[in-house]
Formats: C-alpha cells, structure tokens, sequence
C-alpha cells in the first residue's frame, strides 16, 4: 500500500506540474498572459500554476492542456511519487 503524501509531497507535485505548464506555455510562444485568456483566467494565477503555489484542480488541469494543446498526462508527466 502506497503512503500518504505529506505537505512537502503535495508542494513538490505541485511544482513538477507548474514547471511542465510554463515549459509547454514558452515552447509555444505565449505569454502568461495569452495562456491567461485561453484558460478563461487571471495572468496572476497563471504564474501562481508554474511556480507550484497552488493545488490545481482536475478542471484547472483540463484547460490548461486544451489551451497548450497537450493531453493532462503531458502536464503530469514531470510528477514524481
């Protein structure tokens, strides 16, 4: 049986997907900004996503894919358990 995760554990999950999004978001040319308006939210939190300060959430990780042109498996692929 698999451990529970800890804060640490989350945090670091956290900063794994937020440096998959920004490196997708850069390879494609778009700022934060233009990720911003294709996800339907606020640059600000765009930059919260890849810096790894917020726990995303299942619908959070769908548009980000849609708008990077990615699967969400792509997103979580830098994740590490």
């Amino acid at each position: 049986m698999a451990t529970p995760l800890d804060k640490d554990d989350v945090r670091d999950l956290a900063k794994a997907v937020g440096k998959v999004v920004a490196e997708k978001r850069r390879s494609l040319g778009f700022s934060q900004e233009k990720l911003a308006e294709f996800v339907n939210c606020h640059r600000t939190y765009v930059g919260i996503v890849e810096r790894g300060e917020r726990n995303i959430t299942l619908y959070t990780l769908v548009s980000f894919a849609a708008a990077l042109d990615c699967l969400p498996s792509e997103i979580l692929k830098g994740m590490k358990m």
